[in-house]
């Protein structure tokens, strides 16, 4: 069958969906280095767990279902030119 190219905008990131993407990213990043370099494992859960809390209250449920929507609708689209063979 091929691939189908998909010739459509989703839109762009509202500046708030911006901002809070861009800090959990370096928050993320910057925690995942710390947790490479753990002393021990209670140390690596402990940071693990609280980089867990901590994204969800930059906003990561709010950047997951922005994310979540758009890939969905890639889905569709994509589903849409092989059902309509």
């Amino acid at each position: 069958m091929g691939n189908v190219a998909i010739n459509t905008s989703l839109g762009s990131d509202s500046s708030d969906i911006k901002n809070k993407r861009s800090q959990i990213s370096d928050y993320v990043k910057n925690t995942s280095w710390k947790m490479i370099f753990s002393k021990d494992q209670a140390e690596f859960d402990k940071l693990w767990t609280k980089l867990k809390t901590d994204a969800v209250g930059l906003g990561w449920n709010n950047v997951l279902a922005v994310g979540t929507e758009r890939a969905q609708k890639i889905v569709k689209m994509r589903a849409d030119p092989v059902a309509s063979k």
